[in-house]
């Protein structure tokens, strides 16, 4: 590889990395609660990325789930609502895509619950997709949820959701000079390659 060919690849290198994703993913996992929490309204906080609750009632539960009778998923899982109730997602850089979530039916003797998630298009506009959870945790992954400003998870039924592993992207978007400096760096390296050619 030619000198100029590396100086090149290099200075895209360095130009592209502030335009890198960083994944991020809430697994609400605390390792000082033992038992259940009730974190009812608030914000719960993890990884960059912060859940919403407003008023909504929340409850933490550990890896037993409220003492076995919860079905869980081995490791620690938040449950909220058993009405109409919304939780929202906002990621701490910015815009996001919204890739998974793990969810299940925690009430006892249920067999399903649904949630709605609308996401906000940083733009301008919404995606809605519906879903349905058993009592074992499945993960439901989402297509078309990308440079979302923000997430709201809402539950209308009776059942009580047991949400975990909220996996989402994040998007950086590059400032103006950033991108000044990119298109300058290759307007020179074209400049060089046309001189020797």
């Amino acid at each position: 590889m030619t000198r100029t060919k590396s100086t090149f690849l290099a200075l895209l290198a360095v130009l592209l990395s502030p335009m890198a994703a960083n994944a991020g993913i809430m697994t609400f996992e605390d390792p000082a609660i033992t038992g259940s929490l009730n974190l009812s309204g608030g914000l719960f906080v993890e990884d960059g990325g912060t859940l919403d609750l407003g008023g909504v009632t929340a409850i933490l539960f550990d890896s037993t789930g409220d003492g076995g009778a919860r079905n869980t998923n081995g490791t620690q899982t938040l449950g909220f609502g058993t009405g109409t109730s919304t939780v929202t997602l906002t990621i701490a850089t910015g815009d996001f895509d919204f890739l998974s979530i793990d969810m299940s039916d925690l009430n006892i003797g249920a067999d399903t619950t649904g949630v709605t998630f609308t996401g906000y298009f940083s733009g301008g506009g919404t995606i809605v997709e519906a879903i349905v959870a058993g009592p074992g945790y499945s993960t439901f992954s989402f297509a078309g949820f990308t440079g979302l400003s923000s997430l709201d998870i809402l539950h209308t039924t009776p059942d009580f959701p047991g949400i975990d592993n909220l996996v989402w992207r994040s998007v950086s978007v590059p400032e103006p000079g950033t991108l000044a400096l990119l298109g300058i760096g290759l307007l020179g390296m074209g400049a060089v390659r046309r001189r020797k050619a």
